[in-house]
C-alpha cells in the first residue's frame, strides 16, 4: 500500500473491528480568488488531497493526536473539554480549529456532548500552502462528529458550521470559499452572501496540475491587511465629489459595497485621486469579477456580448510564465511580453 494519510490511518486501526474514518478535501482557487469575503461569487475546485480522522476510543473529553504534526516534530496533541472548550492563546494551534467546531455546535445548534473521543488525524494537504488545510480539518472533524453522534447535519450545514467555527468563534476574517468547497466537493460556484447558494459546475473533464511553491501563508495574516487597504480606499472615495449613482453603491467597508453593480469605467477616473495601494485593490476586485462573469458564460456555453469579446481582445495581458524546476519550486518567471532569445 502506498504511503498516504489514508494508509497511515488504516495502520492505526489494525485489529479494530469498527472502523470509522472521515475525510475532507483541500481546494484550489479557480475563479474570483478570495473575493468571497467581499460577497462576490467564487469558484473553487476540490482537490484529491484530503484530511482524514478516525476514532480510537471513547473518553471523558476530546483527545486528539495529529500524525501530520508529529512527523514535523511539532506539538501534535491536544486535550479539551467535551463542551465549550476555551481557545488557547496560540492563534495557529491546530487544536483551536477543533475546539472552535465543538463551540460552534454548542452555540449554533444547541448540541451538548455526553462523551468525548480519542481521535487521530493525518493529512496529505500541505499546511499553509493555500489549499485550505484548516477548512479540511474543520470539515473532517464535523463529518466525524456528525456520523458518530448521529447529529443529522447536511453537507451545507457542515459547511456553514465550519465557516462559523473559523469566522465567528476564532474571529478569523475568512469568507465561505474554503469550508463550502471542502464540504460539498467537486467544482462549484458559490454565492456567499446569505442565503448561500451553490451551483455544481460541468468541469469533470478538466485536469489541473497544482505545484507547491514552498511559500507558506495564513488567512489570519493576509486578509486583514487587504481588507483594511480596501476600506481605506472606499473612505477616500466617499470623501470625493463623485456622482450619487456611484456613491450609493459604495459602502464604508469591503463587505457592504455593491461590487457587482460597479463598472471599472465609472470609477476609474476617481481611483487616481486615492492611495495607490487601495486603488490597486479596488481595480483587482472589479477586474477579477468581470473576468469571472465572462469565464462562467464560457463554462455554461452562453453567448458572449460583442463588448465582452472586444474586452478580451483589447485587454493588455501581462501574465507570468513560470518555469518549474524538478523540486517543484519556482526557478524563473518572465512576462510574456518579453521575447525568447
Amino acid at each position: 500500500m502506498e504511503d498516504s494519510a489514508f494508509s497511515r490511518i488504516l495502520e492505526n486501526l489494525k485489529g479494530k473491528e469498527d472502523k470509522i474514518i472521515s475525510a475532507a478535501p483541500g481546494r484550489a482557487d479557480f475563479l474570483n480568488t478570495h473575493q468571497d469575503y467581499k460577497g462576490l461569487p467564487v469558484v473553487p475546485i476540490a482537490v484529491n488531497l484530503r484530511t482524514y480522522m478516525t476514532v480510537l476510543d471513547e473518553e471523558d473529553k476530546f483527545i486528539v493526536n495529529s500524525l501530520t504534526l508529529k512527523r514535523e516534530k511539532s506539538k501534535h496533541t491536544d486535550e479539551f473539554e467535551r463542551n465549550n472548550p476555551p481557545l488557547l492563546g496560540e492563534s495557529k494551534w491546530f487544536g483551536n480549529y477543533l475546539r472552535a467546531v465543538v463551540k460552534a455546535l454548542n452555540k449554533f445548534k444547541g448540541i451538548e456532548f455526553n462523551k468525548g473521543l480519542r481521535i487521530i488525524i493525518d493529512s496529505d494537504i500541505p499546511i499553509g500552502s493555500g489549499l485550505a488545510s484548516s477548512a479540511a480539518l474543520e470539515v473532517s472533524f464535523l463529518t466525524l462528529l456528525n456520523y458518530y453522534f448521529n447529529i443529522g447535519l447536511s453537507k451545507e450545514e457542515i459547511a456553514e458550521l465550519a465557516f462559523l467555527s473559523e469566522n465567528q468563534v476564532m474571529k478569523i476574517p475568512c469568507g465561505r470559499l474554503d469550508q463550502y468547497s471542502s464540504a460539498i466537493g467537486g467544482a462549484i460556484l458559490i454565492y456567499p452572501n446569505p442565503p448561500v447558494k451553490i451551483e455544481k459546475l460541468p468541469l469533470e473533464n478538466l485536469h489541473f496540475v497544482i505545484v507547491d511553491s514552498g511559500i507558506r501563508h495564513s488567512v489570519s495574516e493576509i486578509h486583514p491587511v487587504r481588507q483594511k487597504e480596501i476600506d481605506n480606499g472606499l473612505k477616500e472615495l466617499l470623501n470625493l465629489n463623485i456622482p450619487s449613482s456611484l456613491k450609493e453603491k459604495l459602502g464604508q467597508h469591503y463587505y457592504d459595497t455593491k461590487w457587482q453593480g460597479i463598472k471599472l469605467d465609472e470609477i476609474n477616473n476617481y481611483l487616481s485621486r486615492i492611495d495607490k495601494v487601495s486603488a490597486k485593490r479596488i481595480i483587482f476586485t472589479l477586474k477579477m469579477q468581470e473576468c469571472t462573469e465572462i469565464a462562467l458564460k464560457i463554462i455554461y456555453n452562453r453567448k458572449l456580448s460583442s463588448e465582452e469579446l472586444e474586452k478580451i481582445d483589447a485587454e493588455e495581458h501581462d501574465d507570468k510564465i513560470v518555469l518549474i524546476g524538478k523540486n517543484g519550486r519556482l526557478s524563473y518567471s518572465f512576462s510574456k511580453k518579453q521575447r525568447f532569445k
